[in-house]
Formats: structure tokens, C-alpha cells, sequence
């Protein structure tokens, strides 16, 4: 290539360019399959999402950018089955939400006890708003313990998140 006769910086830098965009088209269609083709599983939330992330960049990479709200829809179409809720919830929103307002709704998701049922039957206990300090045990469970103050955190970041949900 540089040895041929009359060479210049331009031709060489031409058929260098040529060489790495040689493959582009092809290399674009394989990604895109493999972006479509990402599912949960059994991956955290974060992991998830940042496998979504390394697609849409390499994707960008190659000249085929993915727009925010087909990253939203891709994700929704691969979350797992404990998801379902939200992902039937998010296309009712009147303002679709944006890739981060997603993963936040996820994340919070993530954190909500499972709601299936236990086979061992759990005990709970509430001691009197009057005894003991503030930080004293409110309700127990074998193995956990839960203050008021832990409770409060609980009931005001939910209460701000549904009321973002309704502005």
C-alpha cells in the first residue's frame, strides 16, 4: 500500500480510513442484533444497564447511534419476570421516561421486598410508640430489626417517588 508508485499522505490516510470502515455496515448489524438480544436474567439491575450502555457505545462506535427512548423500549423487552409491573406500567406514562428516570423506577424495584411467600412462617412484633429511645426496635423479625427512624426513611422516599410518578 505505501509502496506503490506516486503515494501520498492523503492516498495513504485514504486506504488506512478505508481498511477500518471496511466492515462498518456489517459490523453495525451484528451489534444491533446482539443489543436487541440483551436480557436480564439473573443480573442486577446496575449490571444490566450497563451492558445495555456498552452495546449503545459500541453501536455509536460504528455510525448507528440508538436513540434514548429505543434504549428505554429494549430495556423494558429484556427485563426479567419480577419486573413485569413496571414494564407494564411505563408505556401507560403520559411523559414517556427518560433511560436514568427508568433505572431509578428499576432501582427502587430492585429494592422492594420480593413478594413471594415464604415457607416459614414469620413472626412480628410491635413495641409502644412510648418506650425507649428513638433509635429502639419498632417491629422485628427473626434475624432483622426496624427503627422508627428506618421506617420514616422508608415511608418518605417512597412518598416522594409515587409523588413524582403523579407530577
Amino acid at each position: 500500500m505505501v509502496i506503490e508508485a506516486p503515494t501520498t499522505a492523503f492516498s495513504i490516510i485514504s486506504r488506512i480510513t478505508a481498511l477500518f470502515r471496511d466492515n462498518q455496515q456489517a459490523c453495525a448489524g451484528y451489534l444491533g442484533q446482539k443489543f436487541r438480544n440483551i436480557e436480564q436474567g439473573e443480573k442486577t439491575i446496575t449490571a444490566y444497564f450497563l451492558e445495555q450502555k456498552a452495546a449503545t457505545d459500541a453501536l455509536a462506535d460504528v455510525g448507528a447511534p440508538i436513540a434514548s427512548d429505543a434504549l428505554v423500549w429494549n430495556t423494558i423487552k429484556g427485563l426479567d419476570e419480577k419486573y413485569e409491573d413496571v414494564d407494564s406500567l411505563v408505556p401507560l406514562l403520559t411523559l414517556f421516561p427518560t433511560l436514568m428516570q427508568f433505572r431509578n423506577m428499576l432501582l427502587l424495584q430492585e429494592l422492594k421486598p420480593s413478594t413471594a411467600r415464604s415457607s416459614s412462617p414469620t413472626a412480628f412484633y410491635a413495641s409502644s410508640p412510648t418506650s425507649g429511645p428513638h433509635g429502639s426496635p419498632v417491629c422485628s423479625t427473626p434475624g432483622k430489626t426496624t427503627t422508627r427512624k428506618s421506617l420514616l426513611f422508608l415511608f418518605l422516599h417512597h412518598h416522594d417517588t409515587i409523588m413524582h410518578l403523579l407530577t
